[in-house]
């Protein structure tokens, strides 16, 4: 809890529209100022024919793995209209707490969540994908994502078969939004959850630069809020000065964050 003496942490949250409001709240909750801004869009993509035949053939792999929420939230619809009862003796595995909320109320058999931060990582080290020789995996994402989950699972002897659901773009917000917060007098941190986000927030910096007259920006020099130390070690590449890591993307770990380190 902020000290009533301590000017307000203003929070700029990037995640996808409609995907930063709980946050926000919460943050607000807690005495501090929140704005959403998001730098992502999530836009579903129409199935190619190979990916056609995954949702067709579902009942073909021993296990299911959702790399996020979006994909959890757009593939099981999709994979529903299809399968009105699920396959039986099918895993499936989400990658953080955010997906596998995403993935409660379909009907699913246990969805198994690994224990620790949410990452590719600690999916592979679940006890059910470290011996896989002749059995296939489908993995539901977005448009070119890590290829880390998948090339690990194949040296294990899985196959395994991408159904990639959404394309991340960029937005169009107004430019002057952004500036006018980079620029105020406030206390500022930035939440982002993804190398995308955090690469689009870059572009759409300059593109506000641009449309101010190139106003000096101190992007690099705000708190940078993170959900790995992959990404914080990407923005650290990218130029900010000071980086906070959250235990993971869920919105709590993410306000446990700000809270250990924005002491007065």
């Amino acid at each position: 809890m902020p000290s009533t003496n301590q000017t307000p942490l203003s929070v700029l949250i990037t995640r996808p529209e409609g995907q930063g409001k709980v946050l926000a709240d919460e943050l607000q909750a807690l005495g501090l100022e929140a704005l959403l801004f998001p730098t992502l869009e999530i836009c579903p993509k129409q199935l190619s024919s190979s990916e056609q035949h995954c949702v067709e053939g579902l009942d073909c792999y021993s296990q299911i793995i959702c790399v996020s929420a979006n994909a959890a939230k757009i593939g099981l619809e999709l994979l529903a209209d299809y399968w009105p009862q699920w396959p039986v003796e099918q895993q499936w595995i989400a990658v953080g707490p955010a997906t596998h909320d995403a993935m409660q109320g379909w009907g699913l058999h246990e969805v198994l969540l690994p224990e620790g931060a949410s990452h590719s990582e600690g999916v592979l080290a679940l006890d059910v994908l470290q011996t896989l020789d002749n059995q296939k995996i489908l993995i539901l994402r977005g448009v070119s994502g890590r290829e880390l989950l998948a090339e690990t699972l194949r040296e294990r002897g899985a196959t395994v078969d991408y159904l990639e659901l959404y394309e991340r773009k960029i937005p169009s917000p107004a430019p002057n939004i952004l500036m006018q917060w980079l620029c105020s007098d406030a206390k500022k941190a930035i939440v982002v959850t993804s190398g995308d986000g955090l690469k689009n927030l870059l572009s759409l910096e300059q593109a506000a630069q641009r449309e101010s007259g190139d106003r000096e920006s101190p992007l690099f020099n705000i708190v940078l809020i993170v959900v790995s130390q992959r990404l914080a070690e990407f923005a650290k590449h990218k130029g900010f000065v000071t980086v906070w890591v959250a235990d993971g993307a869920a919105d709590n770990a993410i306000v446990a964050c700000i809270n250990k380190n924005n002491e007065p």
